[in-house]
């Protein structure tokens, strides 16, 4: 049985002013709160997974808190902490919900100790999370704490030593003879092992001990032992023989041979070759230049960095110009068709690379540092943003007419509302991205990726969409008139069945717009 689509207590929640926060190191369900969310059309969703953040995101004023206690139930206790206490303290009464799996009913008895309005049990669906965020922003009842605090796991400690008793006699040397004297009178299996050990530790304390030696004192190394001449006994010793004659010497060594020489002496003194902390593994030199020697140093630095799950292109040379081969053909395709692209009003005064920069920071230090990129509200007609990565950015009623997207990296990005008409957004990730009714009249979006992208409502009027992939994309409402999907990939009836499409509408083989009111008049 389905789900239905709006329950009483999501329509209750007043979400266009909800403000809702995640907390949580578990990528998926912060990923799954944001999008459950903004398909709800809230006025604010923000995840973080660093404690020290909560300071400044809960003077942003938010309504309700949802605490992840799957991945480290201790940091999750210490953000309810940094809520509830001091008593007194402004955010105290905010509603606040534990998501954990079952097995963390202790963890949960201590959030309940210190206060949270309900426990949502892991995993979970967007459906389902909506109901209780929504049920609890119109009621919010504080859970009462247990009884009696269950106890924490049992754990299995290795019981330590007891102490060696110390030589030299004592009620502790005392204590282990006796012991040993009752077992050899109780028991004669014993004693006559205990007399076998006593023979193998005699025999084998014979061999180690030390023979005399007329130069003195003898140093005991395993099995082989060596003299050591004592200050006592050096006067006493027999004057040495006459020193032997000195061998000839030897003839100097070939130049090619002097690296081989060092190498040798140096890997049997140390036993091993020196390693470079800038190469990522071990290599051991063989004396001789190969050309692995002549070839140049990688350090780890010099590797592609992963930002929020997207691995940088390595040829980014490639990308560079696939962009501005698309940016040209879209360019001069706009020329044919009479369009005169426009300039924004804030596109001068906007230091682009500044802000992808700082957005690329705070993308791979998961929001410690950088700053997110926000462009709410703005003028953006005609900037250029091709091959950056804006993945989780907001573009938010924002105009972005005639501008350059080409193989720019938007996943995840809120375009809510925004207008892209004849923008080039060729080869772009628009995977999972919020597009619900913005305005894509007229825009490139061929080898565009828009797998999961929310298109409710959006406008795709005489778009161009060669090679798009629209697998799950919700296309609820979406204005298809005069689009040409026929080269669009992995679009489906049921997709189709939920757009409005007339009859310049161009779809894929197999997939056929659905019969309105007039047509089946006719």
């Amino acid at each position: 049985m389905r789900h239905p689509t709006v329950t009483q207590s999501v329509a209750d929640a007043d979400w266009k002013k909800a403000r809702v926060l995640v907390f949580g190191l578990d990528d998926q369900f912060r990923f799954l709160a944001r999008q459950t969310f903004r398909k709800l059309n809230v006025r604010e969703v923000a995840s973080f997974d660093q404690i020290g953040d909560l300071g400044k995101l809960l003077a942003q004023g938010f309504d309700i808190l949802l605490i992840d206690f799957a991945s480290k139930p201790e940091d999750g206790l210490k953000v309810l902490e940094g809520v509830r206490r001091p008593l007194g303290n402004p955010h105290e009464s905010m509603p606040v919900l534990a998501v954990a799996p079952p097995s963390s009913k202790d963890m949960v008895d201590r959030a309940r100790v210190l206060g949270i309005e309900g426990v949502i049990p892991k995993p979970i669906s967007g459906h389902e999370l909506g109901h209780r965020v929504g049920e609890t922003l119109a009621k919010p009842t504080r859970m009462a704490p247990p009884a009696v605090l269950s106890e924490g796991p049992k754990r299995n400690f290795i019981k330590e030593a007891d102490p060696l008793p110390e030589l030299g006699g004592g009620e502790a040397a005392e204590a282990p003879a006796q012991a040993k004297a009752t077992a050899t009178e109780t028991i004669p299996e014993v004693a006559a092992l205990m007399a076998r050990l006593e023979v193998r530790a005699g025999a084998a304390a014979s061999l180690s001990e030390p023979r005399p030696s007329r130069s003195g004192p003898v140093e005991v190394l395993g099995s082989n032992a060596k003299p050591v001449a004592s200050p006592s006994s050096s006067a006493k010793q027999a004057p040495a023989p006459p020193p032997a004659p000195p061998p000839p010497p030897a003839p100097p060594p070939s130049p090619a041979a002097a690296p081989a020489a060092k190498t040798a002496a140096a890997v049997s003194t140390r036993g091993f070759a020196s390693v470079s902390e800038d190469r990522p593994t071990r290599r051991v030199s063989t004396g001789t230049l190969s050309d692995e020697d002549l070839a140049p140093v990688r350090k780890l630095s010099d590797d592609p960095i992963e930002v929020a799950g997207i691995r940088p292109d390595p040829d980014a040379e490639a990308a560079k110009r696939r962009a501005a081969k698309r940016r040209k053909e879209w360019d001069e395709a706009m020329a044919t068709a009479g369009h005169k692209a426009r300039k924004g009003n804030d596109v001068a005064a906007l230091d682009v690379s500044a802000v992808v920069a700082e957005h690329g920071v705070w993308l791979q230090s998961k929001g410690a540092e950088g700053k997110r990129a926000t462009f709410t509200g703005m003028d953006l007609a005609g900037v250029d943003l091709s091959g950056a990565i804006l993945a989780n950015a907001t573009f938010r009623e924002v105009d972005l007419s005639d501008a350059c997207l080409a193989e720019a990296r938007l996943d995840g990005s809120d375009f809510r509302y925004a207008t892209l008409s004849a923008a080039n957004l060729g080869g772009a990730n628009l995977g999972v991205a919020a597009l619900r009714h913005a305005k894509l009249d007229l825009s490139n979006l061929e080898g565009a990726v828009l797998r999961g992208t929310d298109l409710s409502g959006a406008s795709l009027r005489g778009a161009r969409t060669a090679g798009a992939d629209f697998k799950g994309a919700n296309m609820m409402g979406a204005d298809l008139c005069k689009a040409d999907l026929s080269q669009a990939e992995n679009l489906t009836q049921t997709q189709i069945d939920k757009a409005v499409c007339d009859k310049s509408t161009r779809l894929p083989p197999g997939v056929f717009r659905r019969l309105d009111d007039a047509e089946r008049a006719i």
